[in-house]
């Protein structure tokens, strides 16, 4: 006969096998979060070798390193506390080969601050040099080099007939015509910036004066250098690309309007598009700044219908939703707005068009140090902080052309 339970037995036995199941849940769930953390340990290990500065080889050695560098530096920053900045680099250059130094390191162990001052360290320089690429619109198409050594790039430039032929098997090898090599120099220059935050920014312990003097810096930097790498006159600063194209003797294909001051239709475009040569046209991007894009979106057909939305972006292939980084088009080709570009008006270059990785060069000398200064303005924190160079110039004339508001 069967046991029959009474209601408590059974509520007992119900309790019991539901502490049983939570123990043993709980023990799971103890090893499944042992496994969570050790997997999160690792995550944050490589996403901290990940967010080193570009070139710096990582290691435990290495981290160690950076991170008193980090706080010695910050220190500086608050409170002016000097650090043997030195310290850090033959602690590093002593334990790795001279080919796996990156590249600022050399140039820390090499050059002495006679006007006092601290070189920023690797992270804090890598943030402004990225976020003045973001911000430097010219610096998205452009060639760009970094020096090795030296404060100039000295390249060599062909000019003359293509040293080639045609020939058989047995037929004869005649001599080719020589290229003429002409030597190009491009100097970088030496540029600067110096935000001011009051002396009660730098007491606040919690106030992040590195993040704060990095998004200036890059700020000012940015918008000095762009405007140097299109009208720059290339004494003391970089040769801009527009200041290239009117110099007497040029070789950049100028393309008239037809009318001073003005720009009248499409027709102009067009024919400035197709003087630059085919070899060029599968890179090549437009160049103006937004003041000239709004004057040709107000381009009107007969009917009164804006030509930029209608006809133009229909069959030109003007549009501005595209894939990608959000880039206008006009007539197929890219426009990339600087706000140095001239606006329309007499005699003024206020479109540029080419292939300007190879018409303009960008050289980068590395190195950024700063020097903190609260005697120059009272009550003030001056943080001076430069660049060792930036420099730039157009390297092939041929690569671009620019439209001008002439008759």
């Amino acid at each position: 006969m069967a046991e029959t339970k009474s209601m408590e037995q059974l509520i007992t036995e119900l309790q019991t096998g539901m502490t049983d199941y939570t123990g043993k849940m709980s023990t799971q769930f103890d090893e499944f979060q042992k496994g969570q953390t050790a997997f999160g340990s690792r995550l944050d290990s490589i996403e901290t070798k990940l967010n080193k500065a570009p070139g710096v080889v990582g290691n435990d050695k290495d981290d160690d390193i950076e991170i008193k560098w980090n706080s010695d530096f910050e220190k500086y920053l608050w409170t002016k506390k000097d650090f043997n900045q030195l310290d850090y680099v033959k602690e590093y250059v002593a334990t790795h080969s001279k080919s796996e130094i990156p590249e600022f390191y050399k140039t820390v162990a090499s050059n002495d601050l006679i006007s006092g001052g601290y070189w920023l360290t690797p992270q804090v320089s890598a943030r402004i040099i990225e976020a003045i690429i973001l911000v430097s619109p010219i610096r998205g198409i452009a060639s760009v080099e970094t020096l090795r050594a030296g404060d100039e790039l000295v390249m060599l430039g062909e000019a003359g007939t293509m040293p080639a032929g045609w020939t058989s098997e047995r037929g004869s090898r005649s001599a080719t015509a020589n290229m003429t090599l002409n030597e190009m120099r491009i100097p970088s220059h030496p540029m600067y910036a110096m935000p001011i935050m009051t002396q009660k920014m730098a007491r606040i312990a919690a106030f992040d004066v590195e993040g704060w003097m990095t998004q200036r810096v890059s700020r000012y930097m940015a918008q000095l250098e762009g405007a140097a790498f299109i009208n720059g006159t290339g004494s003391g600063q970089p040769e801009g690309i527009m200041t290239a194209a009117t110099e007497s003797g040029t070789s950049v294909t100028n393309t008239h309007t037809g009318t001073s001051a003005a720009i009248n239709d499409f027709d102009v475009l067009i024919t400035m598009q197709e003087a630059l040569p085919e070899v060029y046209q599968q890179n090549a991007c437009w160049i103006m700044n937004r003041s000239t894009k709004a004057y040709l979106r107000k381009f009107q057909d007969g009917m009164g219908r804006y030509m930029i939305e209608d006809n133009v972006q229909q069959q030109y292939g003007l549009s501005s939703e595209l894939p990608g980084p959000s880039r206008d088009m006009l007539f197929g080709k890219p426009i990339v707005y600087s706000p140095s570009m001239p606006n329309i008006g007499s005699s003024t270059y206020p479109i540029a068009y080419g292939d300007f990785t190879e018409a303009y060069t960008i050289v980068d000398n590395p190195g950024i140090y700063t020097i903190r200064d609260e005697i120059t303005t009272k009550g003030a924190v001056s943080l001076f902080t430069e660049r060792l160079g930036v420099g730039g110039g157009a390297v092939n004339e041929l690569a671009y052309t620019v439209l001008t508001c002439q008759t």
